[in-house]
């Protein structure tokens, strides 16, 4: 009603406008304030429960069903919300934010530390970081796949038991293009579980997926070609009844894959099962923490960081890279002792999981420090057994 107008704005409104104009261009803010004065917005205060850091940010909600308006408040919520996050996310950078997220990730998982270190430092990489759990069944891999939508906002899951070529990649019904699991993904993760299981010449999309980042239809007078890069994460056992061996020589060999797929994963982890005494240590341990120990709050923060995180691009000096090219050479040396040939995909893996810690160290350039932490893990997954 007209007397609203005339009533004066409340001290806080005042405080939060105040705020605002920091944020907004001066035409977007002009405009709101008017719309602030004549009662056609309200001002509040958002606060994300999230346990990390504490921050609230403005929120803007219009009154009535204007379209013009509705418009505007959603465009400014958004350029409010994304630089309130931003300093947020920045805060949380100084904090210890790697071991969270490993943390967030694998809590009510014993053991496979190496193994949810990758999945992090692969999660936030710009590009992608391809990561194959092989081994026993029962040691925790398909939980490891599932828990990573905790942290990913685009993350699609499958069985390689229930997928076809067709469900991987994509399907023509008349003039209905329909996507497979990897164009799903397509900027995201793709998880795939037992990809052991899936028939030999359904897995041929992933080849293209994996290394070109597209899946590709062609039949007839049709040439359909879809984006679909993804980071792949699969699980995959030895054989029915089988366990993996003891033998590093003979592991290798139950790998139940052709060489053109297993080079495209730049990340193999083998694990086997635990001793009994080790399953009793993990036994007591979940039973002391069976708990949730993080709020979907804090989830879904965690899933915004994320996404900030993959677009930082911190600085690559040209000695660090002259330092990578060494630990190369060192890893080549040591080749015989590995499960596998060295790849350049592995060195590839390196680099990238070296950007990605220096990343999550809040670091604006990659340092030799963060190279010799891939550089262990790299290592570490081509030498050892996980437990």
């Amino acid at each position: 009603m007209w007397f609203n107008k005339l009533r004066p704005l409340s001290k806080e409104t005042k405080r939060i406008l105040e705020e605002i104009e920091n944020y907004l261009i001066k035409n977007d803010f002009k405009r709101l304030k008017d719309l602030v004065v004549n009662r056609k917005v309200v001002l509040a205060l958002k606060s994300p429960r999230a346990r990390f850091v504490e921050f609230s940010y403005p929120y803007v909600q219009a009154i009535g069903n204007d379209e013009n308006i509705e418009s505007f408040v959603e465009s400014v919520n958004n350029q409010l919300r994304c630089q309130f996050y931003e300093q947020a996310f920045k805060q949380f950078l100084t904090k210890k934010t790697f071991h969270i997220l490993v943390d967030a990730l694998g809590y009510d998982i014993v053991g496979l530390e190496e193994i949810k270190t990758a999945l992090i430092l692969a999660i936030v990489s710009k590009e992608p970081v391809h990561v194959l759990l092989f081994g026993d069944p029962g040691t925790g891999k398909t939980k490891l796949l599932e828990n990573v939508s905790r942290l990913v906002n685009k993350c699609v899951f499958g069985l390689g038991s229930g997928i076809s070529g067709v469900g991987l990649s994509l399907a023509v019904k008349g003039k209905e293009v329909v996507k497979g699991l990897l164009p799903m993904a397509n900027e995201g993760v793709c998880c795939i579980d037992e990809l052991n299981l899936m028939k030999e010449n359904d897995r041929a999309a992933l080849y293209s997926a994996m290394e070109r980042g597209i899946v590709s239809y062609d039949k007839g007078n049709q040439h359909i070609t879809l984006p679909a890069k993804i980071t792949l994460f699969a699980t995959a056992n030895p054989g029915k009844g089988a366990i993996l061996l003891k033998d590093k020589s003979i592991a290798k060999t139950q790998l139940p894959f052709d060489p053109a797929l297993v080079s495209r994963f730049h990340l193999i982890f083998f694990i086997r099962k635990q001793s009994k005494e080790k399953f009793e240590e993990i036994t007591t341990r979940l039973m002391n923490n069976g708990k949730q120990k993080f709020s979907e709050h804090s989830y879904e923060f965690l899933k915004e960081f994320v996404d900030y995180i993959k677009d930082v691009e911190p600085y690559f000096p040209e000695d660090v890279k002259q330092y990578v090219s060494k630990l190369s050479v060192k890893l080549k040396e040591e080749e015989s002792e590995f499960f596998m040939p060295l790849t350049p995909r592995k060195i590839i893996g390196l680099v990238r999981l070296a950007v990605s810690y220096a990343k999550l160290s809040g670091s604006k350039e990659i340092k030799k420090q963060h190279v010799d932490f891939a550089f262990a893990l790299i290592e570490k997954s081509l030498k050892e057994f996980m437990i």
